[in-house]
């Protein structure tokens, strides 16, 4: 049976993993292309513009550019800094700009700290504490600990600083116990 030509299916199956593999050299050197040489992201969109017009012509180069462009748009982005220590309480007054979320002692919502710049901020409830009735735009002043948004450090795990920063989120904080919490009105 080693002589026997390939049958219809074993064709079949040949021809359709084949057209995969010039899109996903194409994306993966779009990708390499931006970490080695870097990129600006109008370019990009430039070169993609162009790309589409040859398409017939080249092929695949518009997965290049598109991989080029969405690479270079997150990692160009420069990341804002809050110089405070850890455990330093720093009042904030900004806008509510999330629904919270209850899961179990505690309440998540995000936080406006600067245009483009916000803070996952949790408080911490008691058991039979009730959660506050904040909505979006409500406008607080809190005191709040704050840290940047870290990993958890294993090699090839989620990469929750990325995951947080293409939603804009670059801190996480907590509401320090013991101060007053003012809802401010809006102006």
């Amino acid at each position: 049976m080693a002589g026997n030509p390939p049958s219809n299916f074993e064709s079949l199956s040949r021809k359709l993993h084949e057209p995969l593999i010039p899109p996903l050299v194409a994306v993966i050197s779009g990708i390499l292309f931006v970490r080695v040489l870097g990129f600006d992201p109008t370019l990009a969109l430039l070169c993609t513009t162009l790309s589409a017009l040859l398409w017939f012509l080249a092929g695949n180069t518009i997965l290049f550019w598109l991989a080029i462009a969405s690479a270079s748009r997150t990692d160009n982005k420069p990341k804002p800094t809050i110089d405070t220590d850890p455990r330093e309480v720093v009042s904030l007054e900004r806008c509510v700009d999330s629904l919270p979320q209850r899961e179990a002692e505690r309440l998540f919502f995000t936080f406006t700290a600067a245009p483009g710049a916000r803070l996952r901020v949790s408080l911490y409830l008691k058991p039979e504490e009730k959660a506050p009735d904040w909505a979006y735009g409500h406008r607080l002043q809190l005191p709040l600990r704050i840290r940047p948004v870290h990993n958890a450090g294993n090699p090839g795990n989620f990469d929750a600083e990325r995951y947080f920063a293409n939603r804009e989120i670059y801190w996480s904080a907590s509401i320090a116990k013991g101060y007053p919490i003012i809802e401010v009105p809006i102006c």
